[in-house]
């Protein structure tokens, strides 16, 4: 499978007039940095022109916002996941079946900024030390 990419003009890379369309859409939308598919309209000739002209009214009026707050409130999302323990790495959190969330990888697995708990406080921490595989 061959990865294709689409042209794009980074805001690093616009010209002025493209530059001002791009500091617009910050401006209104308060996000800070131009959604790809902005970038990809001005790869186009006159599409992003276009495309600005049909949505400044609504950004400016305050009708995108509006809708976007509509949206939010009738949404419900999923509890966000628990923060990974200050001594586990990602794959705790995916154990192989019948293992233990603490099971232990070699050090190579974990990303460097990642230590290993010793035993005593991965056994403290798992609040079921008799089924933790950390050594004794």
């Amino acid at each position: 499978m061959s990865a294709t990419s689409l042209p794009e003009i980074r805001e690093a890379e616009a010209p002025p007039a493209i530059a001002a369309i791009y500091a617009a859409l910050n401006e209104e939308t308060g996000i800070g940095q131009v959604n790809l598919i902005w970038r990809h309209a001005a790869a186009l000739p006159g599409v992003l022109d276009w495309l600005w002209a049909q949505a400044a009214p609504a950004l400016a009026s305050g009708a995108a916002a509006a809708a976007r707050d509509r949206i939010t409130a009738a949404i419900t999302l999923p509890a966000s996941a628990p923060a990974l323990p200050r001594h586990g790495s990602w794959k705790d959190w995916y154990p192989p079946a019948q293992s233990h969330p603490h099971h232990h990888h070699q050090a190579a697995s974990r990303p460097p900024h990642i230590q290993r708990a010793s035993p005593a406080q991965c056994r403290s921490n798992c609040g079921i030390a008799a089924q933790c595989r950390a050594p004794r």
